[in-house]
């Protein structure tokens, strides 16, 4: 296993780490489970992704919103950020 779930936090909703007090209300979650790309490699950054599991449902919000990821159809030679 590339990364143990324990080692990360997540916090949605923050719109400056460097802060505690705007008015953007963050959520931390605990991470369950990684799924990395099943040909992640630490050398290189290809295939330098993953999902995180996290420990409860999260609520969309004004500062919290879905990422939309490519479909299975997309060419590989697409670039998308």
């Amino acid at each position: 296993r590339p990364f143990a779930a324990r080692q990360f936090t997540v916090r949605l909703g923050d719109i400056d780490l460097s802060t505690d007090g705007e008015p953007s209300a963050p959520v931390t979650y605990k991470v369950t489970e990684v799924r990395a790309h099943p040909r992640f490699s630490r050398v290189g950054f290809y295939n330098d992704i993953a999902l995180l599991v996290l420990d409860k449902p999260v609520r969309k919000s004004k500062y919290v919103i879905p990422v939309c990821l490519p479909g299975p159809n997309l060419p590989s030679k697409e670039r998308l950020a």
